[in-house]
């Protein structure tokens, strides 16, 4: 874990170091940041759930166990202001939302609850996220900036199963808010284009909660007018998240990695 922090500090350096920064204000036209957009992203999620009464839950795959397709989309949007030269917030969220409907081929106990072999089976996974974060500017010229982020996430976690035929049903869910730090930067490249990375992690042991959450993003955008573009990013975004409730474990594992088309306004 202190290595995958390390590497994402490693690349924000390096980052900046291949594009220098100077101590100059940035473009007063660029003091507010709009982004939405599509992401294609490969999903791969387990989720474990030991019951009330010491049972000992499986770990399931949500994709091969329950039948979630592992190609999925998710609509992100990103919000950035810059109310001084050297404070900004911003604000993100996205949110993934699944179903499936099929007949297990395996025996599955989640919580206190067995579903047999060749049972048929209805499932929901949500899983949301907002963030909000202050910026700082740590060094910035007319072209570039970096910021140190720090802030809060705050998720949602649902997952729910049911037997209709004979009234099984077992759900759980995890909502927290969960403190952040992360590193922003941005450059204008050469012409109309536009670069753009992030990195954000958490990490939280807390009574009931614990969990780490790594976020990283690299976008590349071509502006069409001074307040219009379109980008390509590629997104890479980990969670592991657990609770303890009443005597019930649960842990959800999800990682997502794609690319996404966004489109980008600036003011």
């Amino acid at each position: 874990m202190i290595r995958l922090h390390f590497s994402l500090l490693v690349f924000m350096t390096i980052t900046s170091a291949i594009f220098p920064l100077n101590a100059i204000a940035i473009d007063e036209g660029d003091k507010l940041l709009i982004e939405i957009g599509s992401l294609s992203t490969n999903a791969d999620t387990k989720l474990s759930v030991n019951g009330t009464g010491g049972n000992v839950g499986a770990t399931i795959d949500l994709e091969e166990d329950i039948g979630y397709e592992s190609g999925i989309q998710i609509n992100r949007i990103n919000l950035r202001y810059r109310f001084t030269d050297k404070h900004s917030l911003k604000y993100a969220f996205f949110q993934l939302d699944r179903t499936s409907n099929r007949v297990i081929d395996r025996n599955l106990t989640i919580g206190d609850t067995e579903f047999q072999l060749n049972a048929n089976i209805t499932s929901d996974f949500d899983y949301s996220l907002h963030s909000i974060s202050y910026g700082y500017s740590l060094r910035s010229d007319d072209d570039s900036r970096l910021d140190l982020l720090a802030g809060l996430y705050y998720i949602t976690t649902k997952f729910s199963i049911a037997e209709s035929n004979l009234g099984k049903f077992e759900s759980v869910s995890v909502s927290a808010p969960l403190p952040m730090v992360g590193l922003n930067f941005e450059k204008k490249l050469a012409g109309q284009w536009n670069l753009s990375t992030s990195a954000t992690i958490f990490k939280l042991d807390f009574e009931e909660y614990n969990g780490t959450l790594y976020d990283l993003r690299i976008r590349v955008d071509y502006q069409f007018t001074d307040r219009f573009g379109l980008g390509l990013a590629y997104n890479w975004h980990k969670l592991d998240a657990g609770v303890k409730h009443e005597n019930a474990i649960a842990d959800f594992n999800l990682t997502a990695n794609g690319a996404e088309i966004t489109a980008v306004m600036r003011f």
